[in-house]
């Protein structure tokens, strides 16, 4: 029987290649193709998984997550996160990252800059790495004075 051994560096590389996939599931409205994959981004998670993100919301499991996503469109039509300095710790089968993030975005009409901290539980499944909990804490966010100029 051949034993499984795990590379640290490959785990981190597939936690952020996890982390770049809510992300891109997350994001949109700037193409005419709306934000917010509920599908996809429930995928990401293990069942049971919880999203979170303090007055924003919260949601628990495949279900939950799929529901928040798919009814975020309208409250917020144009979402861009960037996503740095990611900080990833491998424990075996779980791990934890935090990441900084600047989400320019539009919530209804009004153009924002929101900044926070992402810090987030992993757990290594069967078919790879994925959430646990997505953790997000606002730091700030800005009004802007004029609309984003979306293509």
């Amino acid at each position: 029987m051949k034993e499984d051994h795990h590379h640290p560096a490959s785990d981190y590389q597939a936690i952020a290649n996890l982390k770049a996939a809510y992300i891109n599931a997350a994001d949109g409205g700037w193409t005419g193709e709306p934000p917010h994959d509920g599908e996809g981004i429930a995928q990401l998670f293990v069942e049971g998984g919880c999203w979170e993100a303090g007055d924003m919301g919260t949601a628990q499991g495949h279900e939950e997550i799929r529901s928040f996503f798919a009814n975020a469109t309208e409250a917020f039509p144009m979402v861009f996160h960037h996503a740095s300095s990611p900080h990833i710790e491998v424990e075996g089968d779980e791990a934890r990252g935090q990441w900084h993030v600047m989400v320019p975005m539009i919530e209804g009409t009004q153009s924002k800059l929101l900044i926070g901290i992402y810090q987030d539980d992993f757990v290594r499944t069967e078919t790879g790495w994925r959430f646990k909990r997505l953790s997000f804490s606002r730091s700030a966010t800005i009004d802007l004075p004029k609309g984003w100029q979306v293509r």
